[in-house]
């Protein structure tokens, strides 16, 4: 006996419907198959995100910076991160 996969009910926008059913027709495949292809591509990124974001909701700024490393690396995290100077503040 196979395991039961989880169904999901999903609307798409009409350019993001198209350009997955473009990908399908390039491939052969079923949409469902490469949707599924995609997000299990993405699923390292997606669990970091998860991450990042029940931190960010706890307060755990230090964690949440640390999954941003995770995702993007050391320098884009420090980027997106690093307080930016406002109008009239001296540096």
């Amino acid at each position: 006996m196979g395991t039961k996969l989880r169904r999901l009910q999903v609307a798409l926008p009409d350019s993001l419907s198209e350009a997955l059913s473009d990908l399908a027709k390039a491939q052969d495949k079923p949409i469902s198959k490469v949707i599924v292809a995609l997000l299990a591509e993405m699923e390292p990124q997606i669990r970091d995100l998860t991450t990042y974001a029940k931190c960010i909701k706890a307060g755990k700024m230090n964690e949440a910076k640390q999954a941003l490393i995770h995702m993007f690396g050391n320098n884009l995290a420090e980027l997106l991160t690093d307080e930016k100077p406002t109008k009239g503040r001296k540096s």
